[in-house]
């Protein structure tokens, strides 16, 4: 009984000295989002500077996000120009991963394929 009350009091005692220093830390901020989604409801269009609309399921509304040239396109973890992943998900329907900004809406990176 006295061991599980000493336990008990060191386990309080290190909880109260933690709290000062939890409390000091900044609320987490989101920099990028991520929709999980497939190849087949993602549109990258022709320019880089353009847009890209991404469904998130069949049922979701589509949404643009702007792109630029930082945009980074991948076909599982090779990274590829913005043509070659347009004509890689063209008639296909494999897992995608669409991620963007939540600042600016812009688009980081596209990925799909394995």
């Amino acid at each position: 009984m006295k061991t599980q009350l000493r336990l008990m009091a060191f386990g309080l005692g290190w909880m109260a000295a933690c709290a000062p220093a939890l409390a000091d830390h900044p609320q987490p901020q989101m920099f990028e989002a991520g929709i999980e989604t497939y190849s087949d409801r993602i549109s990258v269009g022709s320019s880089v500077n353009g847009e890209a609309r991404v469904q998130g399921c069949a049922t979701c509304v589509a949404k643009s996000y702007r792109m630029s040239t930082d945009t980074l396109f991948f076909i599982g973890s090779r990274r590829v120009t913005q043509a070659q992943f347009s004509a890689y998900i063209a008639g296909r329907h494999v897992p995608a991963m669409f991620f963007y900004r939540t600042a600016d809406q812009l688009v980081s990176r596209i990925a799909a394929g394995k």
